[in-house]
């Protein structure tokens, strides 16, 4: 997972979705063992708002397990603004 924190810091760097990125990063940071700095991440993607039907299926993908009706709206919102979105109807069927 070090390698997958280093490459998405370098994706923040070269200005990929920095909310994406940082809730990537997060579980990046959870997965090594560091909390503090998975939480930092996770309240920086929280302080940003969803750019596109990409960033609410990410952001329903992480939250699926902890908060399946919140991730079954992020699901929902992706689809809205995407109609016909293939994951979005297939994370929403397996909600």
């Amino acid at each position: 997972y070090r390698g997958a924190v280093a490459d998405l810091t370098r994706a923040l760097e070269l200005g990929d979705s920095p909310f994406q990125v940082r809730l990537f990063r997060a579980e990046a940071y959870a997965k090594l063992g560091d909390a503090d700095a998975a939480a930092k991440d996770r309240a920086a993607a929280d302080g940003l708002a969803p750019a596109g039907p990409s960033d609410y299926l990410t952001r329903g993908l992480i939250r699926v397990k902890a908060d399946p009706a919140a991730a079954l709206a992020d699901f929902r919102t992706a689809d809205e603004l995407f109609p016909g979105y293939t994951q979005a109807m297939q994370a929403q069927a397996h909600v």
